[in-house]
C-alpha cells in the first residue's frame, strides 16, 4: 500500500513538474514601446527689428517710410497666421490719423482688429508682405516734429488642421 501511495504521489508530482514546463515553454513575453510625436507650429516676422519694433528715423511730412513686413512658417505643420499691427506715438498725445501703413489687402483680410493672411500657409513658406511702407501724411504739422512713432507688430499662427482656427477664431481665413 506504501508503495502504491508513493507511486501515485510521484506520478501527480511528475505530471505537475511536466505540465508547469510545457506552459513554460509556450509561454512568451514582449515589450514594444510606440513612439509618437506631436509637429509644431513656428513662425517668424520678417522686416522688423529683433524687439518686433520698426524704427526708422528722420521722417518729414509727406514721406513714406518703406518697410515689408511678412510672416514665416517655420515649424513643421501648415498654418493659419493673423498679425496685430499698433501705431502708438511715444508721448502718447499725437493722433494716428497721419500715419497710414499701406496694407496689402488683396492677400490680407481685416477682422476685429487682426490682419489675417487669407489663406493657409505651409510649413516653410512665408506670406505676401502685410505692408511694405507707411505714409505720414503731408498734413501733419510742428506737433509731430521730433516726435517718435513706434509700429509694433505681433504675429500668431494656429493650425490648419481639424477645424482649429474655426474652433480658436470664430472663422477659418480663405473659406
Amino acid at each position: 500500500m506504501k508503495k502504491t501511495i508513493l507511486t501515485t504521489s510521484l506520478l501527480l508530482l511528475l505530471t505537475a513538474v511536466l505540465t508547469t514546463v510545457t506552459v513554460a515553454l509556450f509561454t512568451s513575453e514582449n515589450h514594444v514601446d510606440n513612439v509618437i510625436t506631436t509637429g509644431g507650429i513656428d513662425i517668424r516676422i520678417n522686416g522688423l527689428l529683433d524687439n518686433g519694433v520698426n524704427d526708422h528715423g528722420n521722417l518729414k511730412p509727406g514721406d513714406l517710410s518703406e518697410k515689408s513686413v511678412t510672416v514665416e512658417n517655420i515649424g513643421n505643420n501648415d498654418a493659419y497666421v493673423r498679425v496685430s499691427v499698433a501705431l502708438e506715438w511715444a508721448n502718447g498725445e499725437l493722433s494716428n490719423d497721419v500715419i497710414v501703413p499701406n496694407y496689402n489687402t488683396e492677400n490680407w483680410i481685416n477682422r476685429g482688429g487682426y490682419w489675417y493672411y487669407n489663406q493657409c500657409l505651409k510649413a516653410g513658406e512665408e506670406t505676401p508682405v502685410l505692408f511694405d511702407s507707411v505714409s505720414f501724411s503731408s498734413e501733419a504739422g510742428n506737433s509731430y516734429m521730433n516726435a517718435m512713432l513706434n509700429v509694433t507688430v505681433e504675429a500668431s499662427a494656429i493650425q490648419a488642421a481639424n477645424g482649429a482656427a474655426a474652433d480658436e477664431w470664430g472663422f477659418t481665413p480663405g473659406e
